[in-house]
């Protein structure tokens, strides 16, 4: 999970920091504050994201071939 996780944050990151991403959000007309809470919240969704995919994968390598014993 560590290095999916690294994936996620690293292209969010990435993602904030288009220039297509920022005008078409409005990014760059907010101010420090504004700004600081909108990357915050964008960046908790994606973990939120993917602690739910984690729970919806975890039932599912019960049947999954690869982890049969």
């Amino acid at each position: 999970m560590g290095a999916a996780r690294g994936i996620d944050e690293g292209l969010i990151s990435g993602t904030l920091a288009k220039k297509n991403f920022i005008e078409l959000l409005g990014l760059d007309k907010m101010d420090k504050v504004e700004l600081a809470n909108v990357k915050g919240n964008i960046s908790a969704m994606v973990q939120i994201g993917s602690v739910g995919g984690a729970a919806l994968w975890v039932p599912s390598k019960q049947s999954c071939s690869i982890y049969s014993y």
